[in-house]
């Protein structure tokens, strides 16, 4: 405890104690320890606070506006400190997380969202989908649901991996019976491709990762024509024909099953893309975060069961 805090809890003790004997056994301290923290006080602002005699004590003027200001300060940081208190042992207040559009609109937080809001209460949830970069601290972001391939740049981050999604290069039957390759026909050399319409979401534009069969490594020899800074809106133009497109298996898995997108490249092993959990560094989590944390965590993984099965 902060020892202006003990001195001035000390002092208005005294005051509504009128003693500092009935202080000292409020405070379980001696009657001399009690005078020394009221002492201290005098000494740090230059000033008489009590008349002291030696059946009564009582305040001077100073200390008057002393033990009202004093009054309200205690208050204050005994609210301050019961909010803390409460962030840490109940999930309350607001919570921010951001969220990529595509984790977003393809049925992976309403769980999650529904379990927190209705097992907590007094939690309120906002949920910011943006696919563009997140600014924890600028942004007031509480968690921030990330999809990067290999590891997050930013070591200032505490980032706790929920899943791995495999990533599918894809296309419709109409495009590749436009650019004359049979659709019955499975395509596994990454040259034929070349020539192809690629699009590609703007967070993978600098990632020119290999693929792999095997013992044998291939780079993909892929140039984006249209670049999209939305993953729905990638699928959406993927879906209709524009062209092909590397897209995570859990957002398009009921179109691969009916045949609506057709995966090339299909004997190779493509790199996954990961899902973190982003938070601030810090030493310790409100609940309503780690509350968080858990429910997506058990989201993601129910999710990878379902479209698996």
């Amino acid at each position: 405890m902060n020892p202006l805090y003990r001195s001035m809890e000390a002092f208005v003790i005294t005051v509504d104690c009128g003693s500092m004997s009935g202080a000292s056994k409020q405070l379980n301290l001696s009657t001399s320890a009690i005078s020394q923290q009221i002492q201290k006080l005098e000494q740090q602002y230059d000033i008489a606070l009590l008349h002291r005699n030696t059946r009564k004590i009582a305040l001077t003027e100073a200390g008057q506006v002393f033990y009202q200001g004093c009054k309200e300060t205690l208050a204050t940081l005994d609210k301050t400190q019961q909010q803390l208190n409460d962030l840490k042992r109940t999930s309350t207040g607001d919570l921010r997380i951001a969220s990529p559009a595509g984790i977003s609109c393809c049925g992976m937080l309403g769980a999650p969202l529904k379990q927190l809001i209705e097992s907590n209460p007094t939690l309120n949830v906002q949920l910011i989908v943006k696919d563009e970069p997140v600014d924890l601290v600028s942004e007031r972001i509480d968690l921030a649901l990330v999809v990067r391939i290999g590891s997050l740049p930013d070591s200032r981050l505490i980032a706790r991996k929920l899943v791995n999604w495999q990533q599918s290069l894809v296309a419709t039957p109409e495009f590749l019976e436009r650019n004359g390759l049979d659709p019955a026909v499975a395509i596994n050399d990454p040259a034929a491709l070349a020539p192809l319409h690629y699009l590609c979401h703007q967070v993978l534009l600098s990632d020119n990762y290999l693929i792999s069969r095997g013992d044998t490594q291939s780079k993909l020899p892929l140039v984006p024509r249209l670049v999209v800074n939305n993953m729905q809106t990638l699928i959406g133009l993927v879906k209709d024909s524009v062209g092909m497109a590397r897209l995570p298996q859990p957002e398009i898995h009921q179109e691969l099953r009916t045949g609506r997108l057709i995966a090339l490249l299909p004997d190779w092993d493509m790199p996954p893309a990961t899902v973190y959990a982003v938070t601030s560094q810090r030493e310790s989590q409100p609940l309503k975060v780690r509350a968080a944390l858990e429910a997506l965590s058990q989201a993601f993984q129910d999710h990878v069961a379902r479209t698996a099965s």
